[in-house]
């Protein structure tokens, strides 16, 4: 009953289409051009079909871990800086003192230049700030020893009333060194910044605007830059730079452009001009743009160019494969058009549906290529069958095309709504941005079958419809499948069940090992600069650009550090985690050997920086002017006594910077008799003051240096700490601690990185045993892939299910339904048995086959049940009368569509490409093998019975 009730209606159909051809082909000339209105938006009330490049969108908001990483983005800026990264290596990655010095040129210049006063497109720019004294305990153990070495220098300082004074006690040193277990190399930087005292003074005589200054190992900070804190004022400025000072980090705060999907693009396209610019002015030196929202704008540009020009390869390809299949260029023309007018409809759906496409979505027109002419290649494969069988004219077009429609319409209606299921199965998962995909797909997948059962006919009807328009099978050159090709598989139909036995058998063992990848730099396209300066961040720079967020909410200042103590202490006790920063930075890595450290100069250096600080600073008109210029005198007479008597015994290095002392001497002496007595008086008293003035600020400088209380947020400056600090609305505090991963020690370890499948679940599960509300941008990688892997399995399942009971309600019998699964389901297990052969990972793209497969695979089965069904004798079962053909031709423009993909410069993209070219086409390989051989012993069987 069923079945007659879709024949006379698919009849009926037919000819409607036969007899109405112009209304048809106006009806769907204005649906193309409604879908265009509103995918440009000109339709009123709905907007234009636009792009959403922020991946964690494509998550649904209502899940806990994505709850707390957007709070985490919304309150602390999380993830939202763009980065701007300046190279200081050479071509072999060599940082010299003269690089260093152009680099920090560059960099500022860069910073003026992205400073929102001269930029439209920055809310904020920061390429360094000032460390309070108290942050040197944030330094590695031995700089800090370094440092606090350097610092025991200064008692020299602090003991000098007055710039003769030093002068003197630093010549006693001198004199005293031998006696002193002092190495090579601190008497050689004793020497050199004796060099640079000389020279200040020599500057501050002779020059009468120069200011002295004494502190001649501290960076200069660009004069823009003033300090944020009293402690900041005495503390130094830093760059923002990698731990092994090769990268210089440049962070920018872009500005959002309101009512657009992507809030960045201009501020990305601006930022990206200026370092363009400075780029092509220093060609020596890279520099480039990164960050989580640029990297996510170049891959949307990617995959909508690779959707692009894919789709357009394939559209070629799939023609010229039409036109060779069809002997003709006007069967391929017509269907071409029908494929073009369903997709056309499919973008005016997608606009309706969603109203935007993304990462995963803006694939679907190469899809739907691939997919949508499918039905129209089996209308035609049968049209040329029958077509010379009826007269000539449209009375004989009406019942070859009746005949056409009525015989492929029920397996091309099945593999459609198979299909659109599969995809529709995708809605039902967590995963926002897969059921976007799948919702727009299963809309095109359906548009474009209405489109072959309505164009297509109706242009037929109007431009080939006489039987000379068809080339008989017998005069054609070639051909994409015969039948004798199947036929022994057929008669050996148990070898082949075997044989595709084992190899499925083997398949899925191979699936079992198989591990999911997690790595999403893996899937980037290929060639864009966001991404490779992504990776020279961890290459190049040894920084760790993944880390995991912790979150703590505390009453006061005693509070905060008691919390930050215990869960740092607790973080860094796990075997994969190697640095705690963020807020952590208030418990400084071996702190307690640091603070030791302190109390041991400070045991020297605090009393007499208390002293200095204690004293007052007399009336000027009882300042004495010290005798700086005959100190220095006195000084060239040692360097000189030294060079005649002790020249042999000295170091070559030692030699060599007495020298340039004695000489730099010499200079300043001759330049100092020149200048009168009066003026030379004037400015040794102004410059007396000024080293009054350093050295008051010296002694509270290193008073703050070894004080050993805990650090607190005033220590550390507001540029670094402002993305870790959070005030609610009820004036409650919060704070961010960044949790970073440690990789295994071991060359031989396969683990490449963080985001490695044996790796990063590890590092998941240690930090959630100290904190389980942990977020941040590793954990949401980890969970968005647990997402998407749990989201397809199911969608799998639930295609696999839902297909199968269309199948049956289509067949009205168990073992047909679920032998139309047969192909998909050895095709897919090889797929995957073939992607463990050539190294292939399952990916949060390929990982899309699991749904795919079923809907798209099982068409090639229904269509051959429904043969086999009509008729039972002709051999090879299944695929006689065009079946065959339709299953190729079919297959391989799906094949075509998939594979164009393949080619793409999205390596998310390609692996789903190849992934599914290779699927499709084992399915194929198992209908029109395994397939015949299955049919061939179930009809032995019932012939066996009836005999």
């Amino acid at each position: 009953m069923a079945h007659d009730l879709r024949h006379r209606l698919l009849g009926a159909w037919a000819r409607w289409v036969c007899r109405h051809p112009y209304q048809i082909l106006i009806l769907a000339a204005l649906g193309v051009v409604l879908s265009l209105t509103l995918v440009l938006g000109y339709f009123p009330g709905v907007g234009r079909l636009g792009f959403q490049s922020n991946r964690n969108d494509l998550i649904s908001p209502e899940l806990p871990w994505n709850q707390r990483f957007i709070d985490w983005q919304d309150n602390f800026g999380g993830g939202t800086e763009l980065v701007v990264v300046v190279d200081a290596g050479d071509k072999e990655g060599k940082v010299t003192p003269q690089r260093t010095v152009e680099v920090r040129k560059i960099v500022d210049d860069l910073g003026r230049q992205l400073s929102p006063r001269q930029s439209e497109f920055v809310e904020k720019a920061d390429w360094g700030a000032f460390f309070s004294p108290r942050a040197l305990r944030l330094a590695p153990l031995p700089r800090v020893k370094e440092e606090l070495a350097r610092l025991n220098d200064a008692a020299t300082l602090l003991q000098s009333a007055n710039l003769e004074t030093m002068l003197r006690n630093i010549m006693a040193r001198l004199r005293d060194s031998d006696n002193e277990e002092t190495t090579e190399e601190e008497a050689l930087a004793g020497i050199n910044d004796l060099i640079a005292l000389v020279g200040e003074i020599g500057q501050s005589i002779t020059q009468p605007d120069h200011a002295l200054n004494l502190d001649v190992d501290a960076t200069p900070a660009p004069p823009e830059i003033k300090p944020d804190t009293p402690q900041a004022a005495l503390g130094s400025w830093d760059y923002f730079s990698s731990d092994n000072g090769r990268l210089y980090f440049i962070r920018v705060k872009p500005r959002a452009k309101e009512g657009v999907l992507n809030a960045f693009a201009d501020a990305i396209a601006g930022i990206r001009a200026i370092v363009g610019q400075t780029n092509a002015a220093h060609p020596d030196y890279d520099i480039g743009l990164t960050g989580i929202d640029v990297v996510e704008a170049d891959e949307t540009a990617a995959a909508t160019w690779d959707g692009t020009w894919t789709s357009i390869l394939a559209a070629i390809l799939i023609a010229t494969l039409l036109i060779i299949a069809f002997h003709s260029f006007r069967t391929p023309l017509w269907a071409m058009v029908a494929l073009f007018v369903g997709v056309g409809w499919s973008f005016g759906f997608a606009t309706l549906s969603v109203g935007y496409l993304q990462v995963i979505s803006v694939i679907f027109t190469v899809m739907l290529l691939g997919l949508g002419v499918a039905y129209g290649i089996y209308l035609a494969s049968r049209y040329e069958l029958v077509r010379p069988e009826y007269d000539e004219g449209v009375p004989g077009f009406e019942r070859a095309i009746g005949d056409t429609i009525q015989t492929m319409g029920p397996g091309i209606i099945t593999g459609a709504v198979t299909t659109a299921v599969a995809f529709v199965t995708t809605m039902f998962t967590d995963f926002k941005g897969v059921g976007e995909m799948g919702l727009i797909a299963a809309g095109g997948v359906m548009l474009c079958l209405l489109a072959m059962l309505g164009v297509f006919p109706a242009l037929l009807r109007l431009y080939k419809h006489d039987r000379h328009h068809v080339a008989l099978m017998g005069d054609r050159w070639f051909h994409f499948y015969e039948e004798r090709w199947s036929l022994p598989f057929a008669r050996h139909p148990w070898l082949t069940l075997l044989t595709a036995a084992i190899v499925t058998t083997a398949s899925l063992a191979a699936i079992s090992v198989m591990r999911f990848d997690y790595d999403l730099l893996k899937l980037q396209p290929k060639g864009v600069d966001s991404v490779e300066w992504a990776q020279r961040i961890v290459r190049d720079g040894g920084e760790s650009i993944w880390s995991g967020v912790s979150l703590i909410e505390a009453k006061d200042d005693a509070d905060l550090t008691r919390q930050v103590r215990q869960r740092k202490e607790a973080f860094l006790q796990l075997p994969t985690v190697s640095a705690v920063r963020g807020i952590g930075f208030l418990e400084p890595e071996e702190n307690d050997a640091k603070v030791a450290l302190m109390r041991e100069y400070g045991a020297k250096l605090d009393p007499l920086a208390k002293r200095v600080l204690a004293e007052q600073t007399p009336p000027a008109n009882l300042n004495p002017v010290p005798d700086v210029v005959s100190a220095m005198g006195d000084l060239r007479g040692m360097v000189t006594l030294a060079m005649l008597f002790r020249k042999g015994q000295m170091p070559p290095a030692i030699r060599d910077a007495m020298s340039r002392l004695g000489d730099e001497l010499d200079g300043v002496l001759t330049e100092v008799k020149k200048v009168s007595e009066a003026t030379r008086q004037e400015r040794l008293r102004v410059m007396q003051d000024q080293y009054r003035a350093f050295r008051q600020t010296a002694a509270r400088r290193i008073e703050l240096t070894l004080d050993t209380r805990p650090l607190q947020i005033t220590d550390l400056p507001p540029a670094l700490m402002e993305n870790y600090i959070s005030v609610t609305k009820d004036g409650q505090r919060r704070y961010v601690m960044e949790i970073y991963p440690k990789l295994p020690n071991d060359p031989a370890s396969e683990i490449d990185g963080p985001l490695h499948p044996h790796f990063l679940p590890r590092f998941v599960s240690d930090l959630r045993q100290v904190d389980p509300l942990i977020t941040g941008v590793i954990v949401q990688i980890y969970e968005s892939g647990d997402l998407i892997w749990r989201s397809y399995l199911w969608a799998g399942i639930y295609a696999f299910v839902a297909v199968f009971l269309l199948l049956l309600l289509d067949f009205r019998n168990p073992y047909d339904a679920g032998l139309c699964l047969v192909p998909v389901v050895i095709g897919f297990a090889v797929t995957f048995g073939v992607m463990w052969v050539f190294g292939m990972k399952l990916n949060p793209a390929n990982i899309i086959v699991l749904p795919l497969m079923f809907g798209i695979g099982v068409d090639s089965g229904v269509h051959m049940l429904h043969r086999y069904r009509m008729d039972a004798t002709t051999r090879p079962l299944g695929l006689t009368a065009g079946t065959g053909k339709g299953i190729t031709v079919t297959s391989l423009t799906t094949m075509i569509g998939f594979g164009a993909l393949g080619l793409a410069s999205h390596r998310g993209i390609e692996s789903l490409g190849l992934t599914m070219t290779a699927g499709i086409g084992l399915t194929m390989l198992a209908c029109l093998t395994v397939m015949p051989a299955w049919l061939e012993l179930r009809q032995r069987r019932i012939e066996k019975k009836r005999a």
